[in-house]
């Protein structure tokens, strides 16, 4: 791990900081030491016996107590907040009291939490590998003609939450409280990207200098998916009150009720997905894995050419921009290659489900948001809390603005609810975004649900932990962090002018946008019915009108 030479003890006990490249340093352990799952030096303890199958089941007991605190408990079930969470945080609770014994803390640690640490950096991988397998890569032409409008707002917000970002840290945090350029990116870490995203970066905030990046992250994803559903419902009574939306369509949600403990009616539970092959040649699950695995090879070994490119030149190796670069992004383009492999021969295409993938996905977030809560360093992040309050504070007024102020000139028809569902998006998750969307629209009469299904398709893969959220953490410690504003405000600019230029013309035509949107046919297909979005592949569909427990997106 990357450690301070002028602090003592940065390494840990028994740790040496040595300084190996420019404005690198790496840590090495004395003899008689070995690194812990923290990356610091320490004596080597010797576990229990089976200390690895009592760390698994101590994880397993968060994620369940969670659920059951969600199932029964009003308070949870009011912020609608995943098991994952709240197993996370009663984890984190347990670890802090521990910490007030030294003997108990490293009990617990080498017996009870033990790899924990490791975990978000692997299953953050398995995560994007699955985006999109079993999945029909959709014509970028009808994603743009179905959902345009509600791509072009989903950016807007996103760049512009970078934007608010890296100006309030280069202009207030950094001269104020002299933190790392890197800490702009843990608000659109944080909110758009969720936890699993914050915790997939760990690494990575690592190797860039930035050690406590993930905790921040983390702590910045908690606030935000707090503020999403708080901030969120009060925004739904506003709008009912003021008639942005039908007043029968919230009453009319009584599944809303019932969802709000994280379960399904006995007589409407869908199915997790379907066996493809049967039990006798390979098991569904584990061939579903193996594909995984492979899409993670394929990442894997993209990542290794970066490396070797990179030590090919000492100014390479210096900037250090292409080692930052994470693995998870690459994992996921290694499951695109295999999609399009496999959509050459139908035959096999027909071996992968999407929704199993969905479901491992979905599990594996579940476990790495549960163990990377549990994990944050509490110290490391109250010693920064100012900012990192001051930060996320900005964020939520930029939320806030485009919510109440801005988004019904910028979207065609339906612009609350099609506003509402980008506010959880970017402050909480995906599910945050698809539960205040259902208040509002809950039988899925409007073709907000369908569009912004469609949306994700293009947007994920790029925003909330895509390619940009990976490549500016590299950005930032290579370049001056006002080079980078300028590279998100360029993006953000040919948003903008799009808008102008292209989506106000197509979609409001003379009647000026959001004037009277409601009353004028809409330009999106309203045709599209949900079993003809599963037929393209989206996988998102299996979520719009169902509540999904996932962490993160």
């Amino acid at each position: 791990m990357t450690c301070n030479v002028s602090e003592t003890d940065s390494c840990g006990e028994g740790g040496i900081c040595v300084s190996s490249v420019v404005n690198v340093s790496s840590c090495y352990c004395s003899e008689g030491y070995v690194f812990n799952d923290s990356g610091l030096c320490e004596v080597p303890r010797i576990p229990m016996a089976y200390s690895a199958v009592a760390s698994f089941c101590w994880l397993c007991f968060l994620l369940v107590l969670g659920k059951f605190l969600r199932l029964y408990v009003w308070f949870f079930q009011q912020l609608y907040l995943p098991a994952s969470v709240i197993g996370g945080i009663i984890g984190l609770v347990v670890l802090q009291v521990a910490r007030l014994d030294q003997s108990v803390s490293q009990f617990m640690a080498l017996n009870f939490t033990r790899g924990w640490y490791n975990l978000a950096g692997f299953l953050i991988n398995i995560v994007f590998s699955s985006l999109f397998l079993g999945t029909q890569i959709p014509n970028v032409k009808v994603i743009w003609t179905q959902a345009g409008p509600q791509l072009m707002y989903g950016m807007i917000i996103a760049w512009g939450q970078w934007i608010v970002a890296l100006v309030v840290t280069g202009a207030l945090l950094m001269p104020v409280f002299g933190v790392s350029p890197l800490f702009a990116t843990i608000l659109p870490v944080g909110f758009a990207g969720g936890h699993g995203t914050a915790g997939g970066l760990t690494p990575t905030y690592k190797t860039l200098g930035f050690p406590n990046g993930g905790d921040f992250g983390l702590a910045s994803a908690t606030l935000g998916l707090v503020f999403s559903v708080i901030c969120g419902v009060m925004w739904v009574n506003i709008a009912t009150h003021r008639g942005w939306v039908k007043q029968e369509r919230i009453d009319a949600s009584k599944e809303v009720k019932i969802s709000i403990r994280g379960v399904y009616a006995v007589e409407s539970r869908p199915s997790a997905g379907v066996q493809t092959v049967r039990a006798s040649s390979i098991d569904v699950l584990a061939f579903h894995l193996a594909v995984l695995g492979i899409a993670m090879l394929i990442g894997y070994g993209l990542k290794q050419v970066l490396i070797v490119i990179e030590s090919t030149s000492q100014k390479l190796k210096d900037l250090n921009f292409l080692s930052g670069i994470p693995l998870f992004p690459l994992c996921m383009a290694g499951g695109i290659i295999i999609q399009l492999a496999v959509e050459k021969i139908q035959r096999i295409n027909e071996l992968i489900d999407a929704s199993l993938m969905e479901r491992i996905a979905s599990t594996s977030l579940d476990f790495l948001v549960t163990s990377a809560i549990a994990t944050v360093d509490v110290s490391a992040v109250a010693v920064d809390i100012a900012p990192l309050l001051i930060l996320c504070t900005c964020g939520f007024i930029w939320n806030f603005v485009m919510l109440g102020c801005v988004s019904r000139f910028l979207l065609p028809n339906h612009w609350f609810e099609r506003a509402i569902a980008d506010f959880g998006m970017n402050t909480g998750v995906i599910a945050t975004g698809l539960i205040l969307l259902r208040m509002v629209d809950p039988e899925c009469r409007t073709p907000v649900p369908a569009d912004f299904a469609f949306k994700q398709l293009l947007h994920s893969p790029f925003m909330g932990g895509g390619i940009w959220t990976c490549l500016a953490l590299p950005l930032l410690s290579v370049l001056n962090i006002w080079v980078v504003t300028v590279i998100a405000a360029a993006v953000f600019s040919l948003w903008l002018l799009s808008f102008f230029f292209y989506f106000r013309k197509h979609y409001t035509e003379t009647c000026g946008c959001g004037l009277c949107a409601e009353e004028k046919p809409t330009s999106f297909s309203n045709q599209v019915g949900y079993g003809g979005l599963q037929e393209m592949g989206s996988q998102e569909m299996n979520g719009v009108c169902v509540e999904d427990e996932n962490g993160d997106k």
